[in-house]
């Protein structure tokens, strides 16, 4: 008989311990950067929704590299609106034409 069977025999077996180091459980990093990344990501969105920071700033930086040219003709481009709630539109017209006559 072999000696697993001769220690099967009693009530109170308990197998031997394993000659072989326990294998620890990794803990993944992964879950922990998502949570720092939607933490940081609702930090700014309120901060921007609570201040527009973000907004006035690349709006600043867009604007900045905007130009523009002054022409000695009137541009064809312009449209003043000739009826409607804002008769502002017409005064500028009406205006236009006495600097010019």
């Amino acid at each position: 008989m072999s000696s697993q069977h001769t220690e099967r025999q009693f009530d109170n077996y308990r197998p031997k311990e394993s000659t072989a180091k326990p294998v620890k459980a990794r803990k993944s990093k992964a879950g922990i950067l998502w949570v720092i990344l939607i933490l940081a990501t609702a930090y700014l969105l309120e901060f921007e929704v609570r201040t527009s920071y973000y907004q006035s700033h690349f709006l600043h930086q867009y604007a900045s590299k905007l130009t523009y040219k002054k022409r000695d003709y009137r541009s064809d481009a312009v449209i003043y609106p000739e009826y409607g709630p804002l008769m502002i539109g017409m005064a500028i017209a009406n205006y236009r034409k006495k600097l010019n006559a």
